[in-house]
């Protein structure tokens, strides 16, 4: 019996050796999917990870070939060849590969092929090693194609992180009318005013993007020879593998003509907001909104119309009438109104409004707001008034009646056919003579 201090060193290191490796197979082996082929690209072996990925029993893969794993159109690929003369070469592969389960069930992979050397160099086998990686292909690959959709359908262009151009899509060079060559290593500053890109506004733009913070909304643009354009845009800072900022992706949609409608309505609301008085009424019939004008014709501030229901600047017989709650159902419908309506300004004071309601609807389809525009009428319409009370007093008072320019009765009122002792229909249509004498009537002075 040999005593410890006989054992052969080189042989005991060789054992360690031997059992270090056979430690890291095993534990390669449990985490891993491992199967191994022979030299005829056959299946010899596998272990359960790779069974339990595949979808198989050992029995029903051991001595078929590899290409029972992959796709018909794989096999007859001259790349498929190639792979396995680089294998028996003794040359590892590795990469990602899409490969077939039972039942035709399409499995990615994270995997190294192997070749495995004899003392003499010689290959005597493949050892495959590979990770389940379908969920995150899958959704690299669902992120791929919406990217892919948006490129289509939308500008794209790409920055680093201190804004220098490193490529961008046909569509944004036709909407900014720019090669590619043009743009790429240029700043993102030729696109900007010139103004706006000495601004600290626009540093701080460029610095929060490299901080990995998103931007979007609309922006001014200038193309070549300084065409305007309007776009709609999102700036996504990339991230790296830890969550570094790495680069900038621009998606831009052109909205130069929506822009400009927008603008030029703004503008002639602000024309028409001058002179007319302009009142915000949301589908809960409170107030939004309240111009200048509206605020003098009321005699009251925004700040304290703002919030309150409309009732609170009507009379209340007018907003229990029948007219004001039926054009609330006009409104509903998205149809317009006009109308001289009455409203209650400064401590119950009166005041007359020619009104326009214009009704928004929105994307639902449902009641947003109206917006009234209007002129103060109040002193025309208290004239009104006053000028329609004093004929009723009139009317009330004398005998009247009128006639057309023939002098043929159009209507009378009670006072002349009580003095005259005619019925309104013994009357009306009937010519001036009927009241005059004959005699007078024939003369030339008549």
């Amino acid at each position: 019996m040999k005593s410890t201090s006989d054992v052969d060193p080189s042989s005991a290191a060789n054992h360690s050796l031997a059992t270090k490796a056979a430690n890291i197979v095993d534990a390669l082996a449990r985490s891993q999917a491992i199967i191994e082929f022979d030299l005829d690209c056959k299946v010899v072996r596998a272990n359960e990870n790779f069974l339990a990925l595949m979808g198989y029993r050992l029995e029903e893969i051991v001595g078929q070939p590899h290409k029972m794993f992959c796709l018909a159109s794989a096999v007859e690929n001259p790349n498929y060849a190639a792979f396995w003369a680089d294998l028996l070469r003794g040359t590892c592969r590795s990469g990602e590969f899409l490969r077939v389960g039972k039942n035709g069930r399409e499995v990615y992979i994270q995997a190294s092929y192997n070749p495995v050397l004899d003392d003499a160099g010689n290959v005597v086998g493949i050892v495959k090693f590979a990770s389940d990686i379908t969920a995150a292909k899958t959704k690299s690959l669902e992120d791929e194609s919406k990217v892919a959709a948006i490129s289509r359908s939308q500008g794209t262009i790409e920055f680093d992180l201190a804004g220098i151009i490193l490529g961008a899509n046909e569509n944004f060079l036709r909407l900014m009318d720019y090669s590619a060559a043009e743009v790429v290593g240029q700043h993102h500053r030729m696109f900007v005013e010139p103004k706006e890109a000495e601004t600290p506004r626009y540093r701080s733009f460029w610095q929060k993007l490299a901080n990995g913070e998103y931007e979007s909304g609309e922006f001014l643009r200038l193309g070549r020879d300084g065409k305007r354009v309007w776009i709609q845009a999102t700036y996504n800072p990339i991230l790296d593998l830890d969550g570094r900022p790495v680069k900038v992706v621009k998606f831009c949609s052109d909205i130069t003509p929506a822009k400009l409608a927008a603008i030029e309505s703004a503008a002639r609301m602000a024309a028409v907001s001058v002179s007319n008085a302009v009142l915000e009424i949301g589908a809960d019939r409170k107030i939004l909104a309240v111009n200048p004008v509206m605020e003098c014709a009321l005699g009251m501030t925004a700040k304290a119309l703002i919030g309150l229901e409309e009732s609170a600047i009507m009379f209340d017989e007018d907003a229990r009438g029948v007219e004001h709650v039926g054009r609330w159902a006009i409104f509903a419908d998205g149809k317009p109104v006009t109308a001289d309506i009455r409203r209650k300004g400064i401590e119950g004071r009166a005041v007359w409004l020619a009104a326009s309601f214009s009704p928004i609807l929105g994307l639902d389809g449902n009641l947003s707001k109206v917006v009234v525009m209007a002129k103060d009428v109040t002193a025309e319409m208290l004239a009104r008034l006053d000028a329609n009370g004093k004929l009723a007093a009139i009317d009330r008072a004398q005998a009247v009646i009128e006639f057309d320019m023939s002098g043929n009765v159009l209507t009378a009122n009670e006072n002349f056919l009580k003095l005259m002792n005619y019925r309104l229909s013994d009357v009306v249509g009937r010519h001036h003579r009927m009241f005059t004498d004959p005699v007078f009537a024939s003369t030339p002075e008549y």
